[in-house]
């Protein structure tokens, strides 16, 4: 193969993984200083994206501070600067991502109770919950996207309403 071929092939496949990954920019809604405060971690899909929108909406106009970031940071942030935080996450190979693993296995069982996890997968059946983890399970269908947000929500508002037990 010659080498002009050969970086075209190469660009490609750089292209397709960087594409694949749904890397999300890390953005701030709201103000820090707002006495409720939301952390929300996922990787970008069409279906994760128009949950995260939602979720964000509604809170944004219950004057929340809401910080959205990408599923591998999720390790850098301090729970104790949340009340809830939302975790949108697929399951691949009968396992969730490794990052969000990672960052269940440093919680405690009071930790646990501030997380709203939501795993999307072809088989939500066949998905394995962690313990202590308020999880959701569903496939990744834009006809589900309206009733998870509803659900996600309330669930925090929740989360929201008892932040003095956490």
């Amino acid at each position: 193969m010659d080498k002009k071929l050969r970086k075209k092939w190469i660009l490609v496949a750089v292209l397709l993984m960087t594409g694949c990954s749904g890397i999300i920019e890390p953005i701030e809604i709201g103000v820090e200083t707002s006495p409720c405060k939301i952390l929300m971690a996922y990787q970008q899909s069409q279906f994760k994206n128009t949950i995260a929108r939602n979720v964000e909406e509604a809170f944004a106009n219950q004057n929340c501070y809401i910080r959205v970031i990408n599923l591998k940071s999720l390790a850098n942030y301090e729970m104790t600067n949340f009340q809830a935080v939302v975790v949108i996450n697929q399951y691949k190979a009968f396992s969730i991502n490794r990052h969000v693993k990672k960052f269940l296995e440093g919680m405690d069982e009071i930790q646990k109770q501030k997380i709203i996890l939501l795993i999307t997968a072809g088989s939500p059946s066949k998905i394995s919950n962690p313990a202590g983890v308020d999880t959701i399970s569903s496939a990744s269908s834009q006809e589900n996207t309206l009733e998870l947000s509803d659900t996600i929500i309330q669930k925090v508002n929740d989360l929201i309403k008892t932040k003095d037990l956490l």
